[in-house]
């Protein structure tokens, strides 16, 4: 089923980057207030005790004198210091009247305490008692909520003569959380568009070794691996060097193509096995069928000879029919035997005819052809015997090269006829011996593998072996191991 454009991971990838961009982008941001609104509320705790401690003395003179204006110049310098526009500072004297505000318009001279908030107040009265208190409160008039500072304004003889109040801003202003909204928000749209662009190139360059694999796997599909080939999976060579997960994948893919593929071979070989298995049982079946009407035609020219009474012309008649008579005998004995030519035991004759059928071939390779075998003593088919030597010899004359040297020798024992082959150019190695008699690995010459792996079939059927040897000076030596019931030996 085809992945739908926007599930892939090509932009699954920059989509999931800007998912973690976003959330750490929030928990930064939250972080970030979090950490402002502590670090400006311990702020205001030391700006506003240090502000009415430092008024709380410098007010003495001016209220003991009860000199309204340089009481007021001196709250007024003080509020308008304050790095925050919102910091409001209000005096109060012994009578509890307001002697001087920050903020005249709405706490006139002469105003009555109880004309403050009631937390305000209630910060009066415990700095009258000789206490330093501070609470924080909102106010109608105030968007966030403000810290209240109050202090006792002691003459020197320690008497309390007034009482002066500090109100500091513990948050951030409207105006400046809007800024910094503002700020947070650019900074975070230009981060965004680099972390998007930045993933969808990241996304392109990770997805492109799955695509490619993807890619090969959609052409195999619509065009078949026969079609194909089991070596051409168009993988390329860059995913199949490189040594992470996407390589192991692309090699693991690439083996299991060649794998099927050798499977593929192999079941077309085994069908035509078949195939020619069965047409030999027909090919038995009609010279059977054949031979006997043919033979009764035979007899039945024979015994009208036997009668005489035959001119010329019908004896040349006659020798005409029984000429082609016996060549259709002649043929279907042919097809019989064949089909019967693996019921008959080994010959000498047949190792010295797969002699003869070597020795040609070797000398058109410039191959030095040395042949030692001798039938053993007891009896074996000769059909397996043949195709397994014949197919061992065809392999040494190929790996040992134009100019080099194949030898075959036989050694008997009570219970076994071990046949070597051996070649002096190029080497087998027993791991790949044992992988290609296996079927789990083929060489570039599938002939030679599909030889050594059908070689195996056919002596394990016997109930025999094929090993690997290693033996100087020969490159690579196989040995066949055909196991032996003894009977009385033979003349030749």
């Amino acid at each position: 089923m085809a992945a739908r454009p926007w599930a892939t991971l090509r932009w699954l990838i920059p989509l999931a980057m800007l998912g973690v961009a976003l959330a750490g982008g929030a928990v930064v941001v939250a972080v970030t207030f979090a950490v402002l609104e502590q670090t400006l509320r311990g702020n205001a705790e030391q700006e506003s005790s240090r502000l009415v401690h430092t008024l709380s003395l410098a007010l003495v003179e001016p209220v003991l004198r009860r000199d309204v204006w340089q009481v007021y110049q001196l709250v007024r310098a003080a509020s308008t210091a304050s790095p925050d526009a919102s910091g409001e500072v209000v005096v109060i004297d012994e009578d509890d009247r307001v002697l001087a505000a920050s903020q005249p318009l709405r706490l006139p001279v002469g105003s009555h305490v109880s004309a403050l908030p009631r937390d305000w107040q209630a910060l009066v009265r415990a700095a009258q008692v000789g206490q330093s208190p501070r609470t924080s409160t909102t106010t109608a008039d105030r968007a966030s909520p403000a810290l209240i500072t109050a202090a006792a304004i002691r003459s020197e003889e320690g008497t309390v003569i007034g009482v002066v109040l500090a109100a500091h801003a513990l948050g951030l202003s409207a105006r400046q959380q809007m800024l910094l909204l503002q700020q947070l928000g650019l900074i975070g749209v230009a981060t965004l568009l680099i972390v998007a662009l930045g993933g969808a190139a990241l996304g392109r360059r990770l997805v492109q070794p799955i695509g490619s694999l993807r890619d090969s796997m959609a052409r195999v599909e619509a065009e078949g691996l026969s079609a194909r080939g089991a070596d051409h999976a168009d993988v390329p060579d860059v995913l199949l060097q490189r040594r992470d997960e996407v390589g192991d994948l692309a090699r693991a893919y690439v083996a299991m193509l060649r794998q099927i593929g050798h499977q593929r071979l192999l079941e077309r070989q085994v069908l035509e096995a078949e195939r020619l298995a069965r047409v030999g049982q027909i090919a038995a079946t009609l010279a059977h069928e054949v031979n006997n009407p043919i033979g009764g035609l035979l007899a039945a020219l024979d015994n009208r000879r036997l009668r005489g009474g035959i001119d010329a012309q019908s004896e040349r008649t006659l020798d005409v029919i029984e000429r082609g008579l016996r060549h259709i005998a002649q043929t279907v004995s042919a097809v019989l035997n064949e089909a019967r030519a693996g019921h008959h035991a080994l010959q000498a004759d047949d190792l010295r005819d797969l002699r003869v059928l070597l020795e040609p071939f070797a000398q058109r390779s410039g191959i030095t052809l040395d042949w030692r075998v001798i039938r053993p003593a007891a009896e074996l088919p000769a059909v397996p015997v043949r195709q397994v030597l014949l197919n061992l010899s065809i392999n040494a004359i190929h790996a040992a090269g134009f100019g080099g040297k194949v030898a075959l020798w036989s050694q008997e024992t009570d219970t076994a006829w071990r046949v070597s082959v051996a070649n002096s150019g190029q080497a087998l190695s027993a791991a790949d011996f044992d992988a290609l008699v296996g079927g789990r690995q083929w060489q570039t010459d599938v002939r030679v593998g599909l030889g050594l792996w059908v070689s195996a079939r056919l002596v394990a059927d016997i109930g025999g072996q094929l090993r690997w040897v290693a033996q100087a000076p020969w490159a690579t030596v196989i040995e066949v191991v055909f196991p032996l019931v003894p009977i009385a030996r033979a003349g030749g």
